[in-house]
Order: structure tokens, then sequence, then C-alpha cells
């Protein structure tokens, strides 16, 4: 194993290595499930084309795309060690804030805000920066929980909480909502376009 890895990619790698027993494997499973849902989604509405994943951790809802083999995946995120991680799992991935979207100067067909905009002060602006970098026919794909009104940011770094699905569509000022979906649990998934 490399010495120069990280406590927390230590973490990641021996979590990785380890036989999936109990709550551990239900959680993964639970994850690879919704990335599968929220992809056929997605797919539905463009099957092929540049992806941008914003706050795309490791990439692993990337994977998916890339997996894919119709699809030219990017992820951004907040935090160096995730992105060092997707890097090493064979990801074009950059440090980078949502915030900031207009500062990647390219063009993307599809935007994906995967539990994303939960955890940002000030999500209009990344909305904002959506509609600059995104391809005149392309999408943005959002998904989000649907949780109860607290004081921010939450237990779980959340500074934006939605507790229904109008709350995230009056957001999306300028863009045609195209389809919204939720799952089983608390995820909504919604998909809008350029107006």
């Amino acid at each position: 194993m490399n010495n120069n890895i990280t406590i927390t990619d230590k973490k990641i790698a021996e979590f990785s290595a380890k036989p999936r027993t109990g709550i551990v494997k239900t959680k993964i499973a639970g994850l690879k499930q919704r990335h599968q849902w929220f992809f056929d989604i997605v797919k539905k509405y463009k099957d092929h084309g540049s992806v941008l994943d914003v706050g795309g951790r490791e990439g692993f809802l990337a994977d998916f795309f890339k997996k894919d083999g119709h699809y030219c995946p990017v992820v951004i995120d907040i935090s160096s060690k995730a992105v060092a991680y997707a890097k090493r799992r064979g990801h074009r991935a950059f440090v980078k804030n949502a915030h900031d979207l207009i500062m990647l100067g390219n063009r993307f067909d599809i935007i994906l805000l995967s539990h994303c905009l939960e955890h940002c002060e000030k999500p209009e602006l990344v909305i904002d920066g959506c509609k600059l970098i995104l391809k005149p026919d392309g999408i943005v794909a959002v998904q989000i929980p649907l949780q109860k009104k607290e004081r921010t940011p939450t237990k779980f770094g959340h500074y934006t909480c939605f507790s229904t699905p109008q709350e995230l569509f009056d957001m999306f000022e300028g863009f045609t909502l195209l389809h919204s979906e939720r799952d089983a649990t608390v995820n909504l998934a919604a998909i809008f376009s350029k107006e």
C-alpha cells in the first residue's frame, strides 16, 4: 500500500477491501441503487455527451456514466481528498467550488447536481452558473433529499433544506422542468432544460 496516502484514504482503501456485511453492505447497496436510479432517469433525456458532476466527491455517480461508454464525465468537488481519490480511480477530476462554475470555461451537455444543492450556502449562484456553462440543448439533473426545515447548517452539512419539490422548482427560474420523480425514500430527482 502507498505510504503517502492520508488516513482518510487509508480508511477508504481498507473499507473498500473488506467484505461487505450487515449495515455497511446495506448502505453501499442503497447508494449504488440510488445512483443507478438517477443515471437511468438522466439517460432517458440525454443518452450521450459531456457530463459535469458537481460535488461529485470520489466519482461514484460518474462511474455509471463512464461505464456506459457514451458519456465523458468530469468530477468537481471542494474536497481535495475526494478529488485525489476520484483521480486515482481514473476520473478527470478537479478541486472546484460549486459556487464558481463559470470559472470552468467549458460547456456541458449534462450537469449533475446530485445531493449538492442542499450543501450550498447560495444554491441560486450554482444554478446561475449552470445557465452559463450548459450547452443550449443540455440538461441539468438534480437530486435532493426532501426534509423538514431545520436550523442550518444541519448535522449533515445542509445549508438549504428543501421540504417540498416546489421549493426546488422555484429556484430554477429560466429553466423548463422536464421530469420529476421521487424514489421510495426521501430523494427527489428532477431534470431541467434551458427555456
